[in-house]
């Protein structure tokens, strides 16, 4: 019985081959080599959203307050529109 297997028992496989072949190496070096180029890709493209994001922001806030600026109610719109050395004194 020492001999025999149960059938749903599978053969145990070593998580270290035995010797590393040169074809193996030269794959690891390659997969070592493309996850540092895409971890420097991914800090590229955060640092590409960070400054989309500051940029966007910035746009809602002028955009803001262009509208304030633009429905201010204590100025008629033709004297927003002189200089204020042309505005009537008083």
């Amino acid at each position: 019985m020492a001999g025999r297997r149960d059938a749903g028992a599978r053969p145990v496989m070593s998580a270290f081959t035995p010797r590393a072949m040169p074809d193996d190496l030269a794959r690891l070096y390659i997969l070592e080599a493309t996850i540092e180029i895409l971890k420097t890709e991914n800090e590229i493209l955060k640092r590409r959203l960070a400054a989309a994001e500051t940029w966007a922001a910035q746009t809602v806030i002028t955009k803001r307050l262009d509208t304030l600026a633009a429905n201010r109610l204590d100025q008629p719109a033709a004297e927003r529109a002189r200089p204020w050395w042309r505005r009537p004194a008083g």
